[in-house]
């Protein structure tokens, strides 16, 4: 679940989150929880950047090919999309 920070003012952000969460197959399980770890450290309402996915990389020691870069940000997309509803 999508932890609550000081500046999140929506109070769906969690229901959207588990709601994408409900379309993530099995096998891409480990990248919904990327997103999840890359979306609590974003700028408020801003995409996650290339840059904040290098930093997060350098920081863990866990590289993602591009594919798997894609689809983290496909899916944060679709979470901005759905939150500016």
């Amino acid at each position: 679940m999508v932890a609550k920070h000081p500046w999140r003012n929506r109070e769906n952000d969690v229901v959207m989150a588990v709601k994408l969460r409900t379309v993530c197959p099995e096998e891409t399980e480990y990248l919904w929880e990327i997103w999840q770890e890359l979306s609590l450290a974003r700028n408020p309402g801003k995409a996650i950047s290339f840059t904040e996915i290098k930093a997060w990389s350098d920081l863990t020691g866990i590289v993602l090919n591009p594919f798997e870069i894609g689809l983290v940000r496909q899916v944060d997309v679709e979470f901005l999309h759905q939150a500016s509803k």
